[in-house]
Order: structure tokens, then sequence, then C-alpha cells
């Protein structure tokens, strides 16, 4: 027998490049999963209403170097014509609502980790999470970020300086992040969720449809960079065909795996 068609909901936001895998992940599914029925959620904050073309659908900028990707993406949101949620709104949950009932998931990949940028992770996540538990979703695959409590990553400099970086200057996108993950993790048990922290998601890297995940010492090396094409199609396998429960996990580059030596990660994490 045929397999069931899966219907997949994608949260993404205006701006950031977090918000740029989630741009993708839409991209991702309207491209290659002719099995998979899409729902998509543009959520924004005020200070970054997207404009609207002519048939009402958003105009949304990609921060990548491929050209001809900027517009792919561009134009993958505007025919997916997504829900519009402003953050923090009156009928923010009951237009989440609408479009997360009947999903079998949910993938989450909104907002950034730049400095002096409007911290909306935890809010938004709040209200994902709670139209999620209404609707009964069983899986909620979320958008982190490598550096956080907890991480296993060894303290090379690359590591040390982006984690200094999160707890100075940026240190409410790091409070932000800590709170959204453990908003998207308060479910009570009643939705599998895991969340995905990338490295560098590096606008000049080109997709190679690989990557390296990172739980323990054992899995080093693993590149610094890694392009958000590559998250993005990571996290709707994980959302289409879960294979980790309840976890946490760092993803990121495959070391010297790039053709083109001007795209090859800086960096590299190893033992």
């Amino acid at each position: 027998m045929p397999a069931s068609r899966k219907t997949i909901a994608v949260v993404f936001g205006a701006v950031g490049g977090l918000s740029d895998v989630g741009k993708m992940a839409v991209l991702q599914l309207l491209d290659g999963a002719s099995s998979v029925d899409l729902r998509s959620v543009l959520m924004f904050h005020s200070s970054e209403r997207p404009s609207l073309t002519a048939a009402n659908r958003p105009i949304v900028t990609t921060d990548v170097t491929d050209e001809a990707l900027q517009e792919r993406v561009a134009a993958a949101v505007a025919d997916a014509n997504p829900a519009m949620v402003e953050v923090g709104s009156d009928d923010a949950q009951e237009t989440l609502e609408g479009a997360f009932a009947g999903v079998d998931a949910i993938v989450v990949a909104i907002g950034n980790r730049q400095p002096w940028k409007p911290r909306t992770l935890a809010p938004s996540m709040v209200d994902i999470r709670e139209a999620a538990v209404v609707c009964k979703v069983p899986r909620l695959v979320v958008l982190s970020s490598f550096g956080l409590s907890g991480d296993p990553l060894p303290w090379k400099w690359i590591r040390y300086g982006w984690a200094l970086m999160l707890s100075t200057v940026s240190r409410s996108a790091w409070h932000d992040l800590v709170a959204m993950e453990a908003a998207a993790q308060d479910t009570g048990g009643s939705i599998d969720v895991l969340i995905v922290r990338p490295t560098g998601l590096t606008p000049k890297l080109s997709a190679i449809g690989e990557w390296r995940l990172f739980r323990s010492r054992a899995d080093l090396p693993i590149a610094y960079g890694i392009a958000k094409q590559d998250v993005a199609k990571f996290m709707v396998q994980e959302a289409v065909t879960p294979t980790l429960h309840n976890a946490v996990v760092t993803i990121g580059g495959v070391p010297w795996a790039y053709d083109d030596a001007e795209e090859v990660p800086d960096n590299v994490l190893s033992h």
C-alpha cells in the first residue's frame, strides 16, 4: 500500500539567519516532497512586517550569496501563501491553531541570533507550543543555536568566541534562545520535541545534501560552517520521518566535503 500523505507546518520568520532556514524548509517541501502537504506561517515583529505583492503575498529576502537561490526562496514563500502572524497579537494563537489543525509535525525556524534585533523567539514559541498542544500535534522540530548551556562542542576558539558574543553584545539573544528552548520542551510530554542547534549558518555555502550531527566528542570532527539549505533539509527529514526523539542535537558541516576551495568552511572543530 502507498504511504499515507503527511501534512507538515513550517513556521518561519521575516528576517534573520534562523528565519532563512525556515524559508528554505518551505522551498524544500514545495520542491521535492510530493507525498507531503505544506502549511506555512510567517511570524514577524511589528517593526519587521513584510511588504506584500499585488496578490497580497509576502515579499521576503534571504541572506545568501546565491542570487538564483534568493529568487527561488522568495517565489516559494509567495506560492505557499503563508498565514501571517504578528508576534504578540491578540489573534496569534487562534491563527496558529488554524494552521496546525491536523498536521503531523511542525518545523519552527524563526528569529535571529544577531545583536540589536527584536527578541521574539520565546514569546513566539509560547504561542506555537500552546497551539500545537491544543491541536494535538505529535512532533515539533525547532531551530535554536549552538553555544548555549549544555552544548558539548569542545572549547576551541571559534566556540569560545561565539559563546563570548552571546554572553556580552548578544546577551539578549542568549536569553531569548534559552527561554525559547525551555518553552518548546514544556509540553508535559505530549509532543516529541527535537531541538536543532546549528553552528555557523554561512551565507556563501552551497548545499551539499550532507551534514554532521554532534552529540558527543565521538562525533568529531565537525565543520563550523554549514549551508542554510542543508539545515532546512535535515529539519524537514526529521519532521517527515523522525529518527531523533525528545532530543537536542548540534548540526554542522562535513569537514573537507566542499568541492569548491572557496566554499570550504574556514574552521573545523576537532579533538
